[in-house]
């Protein structure tokens, strides 16, 4: 990753339920990737 303090990639377990809950999380988790 780039520039990221103290932020941890989510657990694969909350990657599924991301997943099946539409991956909110990881939108929001692209916008901290920019």
């Amino acid at each position: 990753g780039r520039c990221m303090k103290g932020y941890r990639l989510p657990e694969p377990t909350r990657w599924a339920d991301a997943v099946a809950s539409g991956r909110p999380a990881f939108v929001r988790w692209q916008e901290i990737q920019r």
